[in-house]
C-alpha cells in the first residue's frame, strides 16, 4: 500500500491520500480471503482503495472500500440462469458479506489464485 501512496503522489498530486479506514478494510478483506489471486489495486479520487479482478470482458469483480467496514461493489458475470447473457450487479454491502453476495455469479471460481503462490 505504500507503493500505492507513492504512485498517487507522483501521478495525481491533487488526489486525496489513501484513507486509513479504506486501507485497513482492504487488508482485512485480503487476509480473510487468501484463496483469491492478487487483485489490481487502484486509488479512487476520494482516497478509497478499489481492488478488482478481470478474467474476460464478461467476468469482472471490483470492490471499493469506503471505510467503517462498508464497501461498494460491481460484478459483471455470466447470468446464472442464462449463461449466454451478462449479469451486471452493483451495490453496497459490508466487507464481511460481499463474497457471499458474489457467490451466485461464480466470482470465486475465476478470482481464485491458480497456484498457491499466486495468493497473498
Amino acid at each position: 500500500m505504500l507503493a500505492l501512496l507513492e504512485i498517487s503522489r507522483e501521478e495525481q498530486p491533487d488526489q486525496a491520500p489513501p484513507a486509513l479506514a479504506s486501507v485497513m478494510d482492504v487488508m482485512t478483506f485480503l487476509a480473510d480471503h487468501p484463496e483469491l489471486a492478487y487483485p489490481s489495486v487502484v486509488l479512487t479520487h476520494e482516497g478509497n482503495v478499489r481492488i478488482q479482478w478481470r478474467r474476460t470482458k464478461g467476468e469482472h469483480f471490483a470492490v471499493e472500500f469506503v471505510g467503517d467496514g462498508d464497501i461498494r461493489f460491481v460484478i459483471f458475470a455470466p447470468d446464472p440462469k442464462r449463461p449466454d447473457k451478462i449479469a451486471r450487479v452493483s451495490g453496497s454491502a459490508t466487507v464481511d458479506s460481499v463474497m457471499r453476495l458474489a457467490e451466485p455469479y461464480g466470482v470465486r471460481r475465476w478470482a481464485e489464485a491458480k497456484n498457491p503462490g499466486d495468493a497473498l
